[in-house]
């Protein structure tokens, strides 16, 4: 997955295993999840699971989202790729990947290797 929100903040995170809809209490996902985001000069800053909790990755009908803590998602956004979140995230020890915790998605692209 990658997005870019309307600040141009470039983020992603690469999720193995099934996106099957979920409860937003089951996470599906493995270890091998990680999130990163570019920082300046286009230089990729990646944070792997921190082996703190296994919410790798969750899709309900309203959001998908990757990565949980006390503070919320790695990123969150909604069903229609338009609103989403992204705090600092314990599963990935992640700081805000987005140039704000709140964002608008400007651009999301998504590939399934």
């Amino acid at each position: 997955l990658l997005f870019e929100d309307s600040n141009h903040a470039r983020f992603g995170a690469f999720c193995m295993g099934d996106w099957s809809m979920a409860s937003e209490l089951k996470s599906t996902g493995t270890g091998e999840n990680f999130v990163f985001k570019f920082g300046n000069g286009g230089k990729v800053q990646t944070y792997p699971w921190s082996r703190t909790n296994r919410s790798y990755q969750i899709k309900t009908k309203k959001y998908i989202a990757v990565g949980t803590g006390t503070e919320g998602n790695a990123i969150r956004i909604d069903s229609e790729l338009l609103h989403g979140t992204s705090s600092y995230c314990e599963t990935f020890t992640s700081p805000t990947l987005s140039s704000n915790q709140e964002f608008e998605c400007l651009r999301a692209e998504a590939w399934k290797i």
